[in-house]
């Protein structure tokens, strides 16, 4: 059978983190680590510091370019 369960924590995988790239300057990172812009139907473009607006979204570093 399958082996102890302290051993298959042991070999869990690593988690996954999504990789998303600055549409400025082209630098890729962690989701989390950039801004995250939106265009809402009226054509507004919005900060989404949440990541969960709906809109066609884009994302730029905190650092200037």
């Amino acid at each position: 059978m399958s082996g102890s369960p302290s051993k298959q924590k042991q070999q869990a995988r690593p988690r996954h983190v999504p990789q998303r790239t600055c549409v400025a300057c082209r630098r890729t990172d962690a989701k989390r680590g950039l801004l995250r812009l939106v265009r809402e139907a009226d054509g507004r473009v919005a900060l989404d510091p949440s990541g969960k607006r709906n809109g066609r979204g884009a994302y730029l570093c905190h650092s200037p370019a």
